[in-house]
């Protein structure tokens, strides 16, 4: 189903807490507490998805300030309930909330009860697209929205599919288009401690619902001391003993067919994920001994050059029997054959300039900002904003959320885009280093040959100790954050490193 929905503050704050906060809540404390146990699963399992207002946010957060100075909180959990806050779902201080506010204000005057920040958070999930609003509010927000139908209309043709509830007709809906039961069973464990699962579970749901360590090594189950199959339904009132053996007890993947819960579906897939991780680890050790580090940059290059995000998935492929050794072994062959030739003693300049990286935008000099780092192959949206220094115009470059031009006139920043012929950025990094002999070289040759380098200036550092500093700028080509992070990561990583700066980045 995957709803994106927003709450107004009182209803966050209820899910968090769990406790009432209007006269309808408090006057029905039981039928409350079991719809907001029925909302947080639903949230937990990202059947709903949250999206917060920045305004919500802050409100909660102010609330909550509130009860803890009346004493209706703990002052030792603020840390707890502030996490939980944050936790609870996407927070979203990228909108245009100028235009919301704007908007809001336009809308006035509100009939009676309806406040400021109801109708903020109205207007956000029209913005954001969210196809339900949780308020305590509903009618007079639909009274509301009946009255200003023409003005939200022009703003949001599509906004009558926003669907508003409160906790107790979400919880309605929610059983009517829940593609799984939502109904509980409570059952007992083998001390009679009840239980409460999803209707449709089977003995195996069960034991995750206990712990995964239960559910991994369940061989056996007793329903009523009756010995049933794992895929056995349990019904109310059952009472279940599992059995269990933790030295041959594994799952199976044929539990994956049966079993009910997201939870202890989760469970099986990351055992079978450790355990092909485990696998194809030993088949490496197997292979190569000790030799390279499992988690180094030879593997790692391994694992990026196969097309995996990281050494583990290249691991479990291979415990998988998806990907043959040999695959790898053909792979280090690559590496080592240029290992030694990476560093030229040549020093020859990298030879990628360009000379106009952004369609329709020619300038004297571009510069890439250091501190959003927007490169060719990022999928974010990049702003140019033009400056003259010296009799040169310069073109600033910079992703469209960075928060250095935040306060940038509008009117003078235009939306850019990359040519085609600007694949890659020349970023100059300067390296405080301990200087020995051959000292980068070495260093340079340890990160993966896909990377190009040029070494500009190495000096040594005069300083009153017996340590010997040198200073090494050096220029190197990447085409997008990932991998000038992973450059940074490498760098930082070695001993003989002692700091790494970013100089300035430039298309070419």
């Amino acid at each position: 189903m995957h709803k994106h929905i927003v709450l107004d503050y009182l209803t966050l704050l209820a899910l968090i807490l769990e406790r009432p906060f209007s006269s309808q809540q408090r006057n029905n404390l039981s039928a409350f507490k079991h719809n907001i146990k029925i909302i947080n699963r639903f949230i937990e399992q990202e059947i709903l998805r949250v999206e917060q207002s920045i305004l919500c946010h802050n409100h909660c957060i102010e609330l909550v300030d509130q009860l803890i100075e009346d004493g209706e909180l703990l002052s030792s959990r603020i840390l707890d309930y502030l996490e939980k806050i944050s936790n609870l779902g996407r927070i979203h201080d990228n909108i245009d909330y100028e235009k919301i506010f704007q908007l809001a204000n336009k809308l006035r005057p509100y009939p009676p009860k309806v406040t400021f920040p109801d109708v903020v958070n109205l207007i956000f999930a029209l913005e954001i697209g969210a196809e339900l609003l949780i308020t305590i509010k509903v009618n007079k927000l639909q009274e509301f929205i009946k009255k200003n139908e023409d003005l939200l209309f022009q703003e949001y043709p599509d906004y009558r599919d926003l669907e508003i509830f409160d906790e107790t007709s979400l919880v309605k809906w929610i059983k009517e288009y829940d593609p799984q039961k939502t109904e509980t069973i409570t059952v007992l464990t083998e001390s009679n401690e009840e239980k409460e699962i999803p209707e449709g579970s089977t003995v195996l749901d069960f034991a995750y619902k206990i712990g995964p360590r239960l559910g991994n090594h369940c061989v056996q189950a007793l329903v009523n001391n009756k010995s049933v199959s794992l895929d056995y339904v349990l019904e109310y009132g059952d009472k279940i003993n599992i059995i269990i053996d933790k030295e041959f007890g594994q799952p199976k993947e044929e539990w994956l067919k049966f079993v009910y819960t997201k939870k202890a579906k989760h469970e099986i897939k990351k055992w079978f994920r450790r355990h092909n991780i485990s696998q194809g680890k030993a088949l490496i050790m197997n292979e190569f001994s000790n030799k390279y580090s499992l988690y180094g940059t030879i593997f790692q290059y391994v694992a990026t050059t196969l097309m995996y995000k990281t050494p583990d998935g290249l691991y479990e492929d291979l415990g998988k029997g998806i990907i043959d050794i040999r695959k790898i072994k053909d792979t280090l062959r690559i590496y080592f054959k240029y290992y030694e030739s990476l560093v030229s003693e040549e020093n020859l300049e990298l030879d990628n300039h360009i000379d106009n990286p952004i369609d329709g935008q020619s300038a004297d000099e571009y510069k890439i900002c250091t501190h959003c780092q927007p490169f060719p192959d990022d999928s974010s949206e990049i702003i140019g904003i033009i400056k003259v220094r010296n009799d040169k115009r310069i073109l600033y470059i910079h992703s469209e959320d960075c928060s250095q031009i935040k306060n940038v006139n509008p009117d003078n920043k235009r939306v850019i885009n990359w040519s085609y012929s600007c694949q890659l950025c020349t970023v100059t990094l300067k390296i405080r280093m301990q200087d020995r002999e051959g000292i980068l070289r070495h260093i340079l040759n340890d990160i993966p040959p896909h990377f190009r380098f040029h070494v500009r200036t190495v000096t040594p550092v005069n300083n009153q100790s017996d340590d010997r500093i040198g200073v090494a700028v050096i220029n190197c080509l990447v085409s997008s954050k990932k991998q000038l992070d992973f450059i940074l990561l490498e760098l930082k990583s070695k001993p003989a490193i002692l700091q790494v700066q970013i100089l300035k980045i430039t298309p070419g």
